[in-house]
């Protein structure tokens, strides 16, 4: 299963708490959104994370990410369900 294969199901909805487990044996970390809908998503393997939140909407984003290199995807709300750009 790749990354965006369950991410763009959380676009929209609103994140009550982040849970992260860590392993001192095994290097891979999990990261747990925490949905006030009573729902949740794993993201898990080798992760690693910016040390703040920036200042940047989805159009800086993307261009950061272009930068980065490799496949960008992203995802965006609509009144018909999500839509992957």
């Amino acid at each position: 299963m790749s990354i965006k294969d369950g991410l763009g199901d959380c676009v929209a909805r609103r994140i009550s708490a982040i849970v992260v487990r860590r392993d001192e044996i095994d290097p891979t970390e999990s990261v747990f959104l925490v949905f006030d809908d009573g729902t949740y998503y794993e993201l898990y393997g080798r992760i690693s994370s910016a040390s703040e939140v920036r200042t940047g909407d989805l159009e800086k984003v993307l261009e950061y990410a272009e930068i980065l290199g490799g496949e960008v995807n992203w995802f965006v709300p609509n009144p018909d369900g999500l839509v992957e750009e």
